[in-house]
């Protein structure tokens, strides 16, 4: 196998690596705040236009890893949006 190639491969895998584990802190660390409910957030719910930005991009970004991890380990769906003052 080629250098370039090795380093194409390592960068691949050093960016799922991230990608899994930020995916695994996050949503943990939701479970962990939300421990009865059936749904997480990504982050403690605020009542911030920043917070909704910010869960929302974690919704979409992580969408295919929360798919699996739905399927084959038993995760949770992600809250998209929470109603604050209603």
């Amino acid at each position: 196998m080629s250098k370039r190639i090795r380093w194409v491969v390592g960068v691949g895998l050093l960016s799922l690596a991230a990608y899994v584990g930020s995916y695994y802190y996050l949503s943990r660390s939701g479970y962990e705040f939300e421990s009865m409910s059936e749904r997480f957030y990504y982050f403690p719910p605020r009542d911030t236009t920043a917070w909704r930005v910010k869960n929302t991009a974690c919704v979409w970004v992580f969408a295919p890893i929360n798919a699996v991890d739905q399927l084959l380990f038993l995760g949770r769906p992600p809250n998209r949006e929470t109603r604050f003052g209603v």
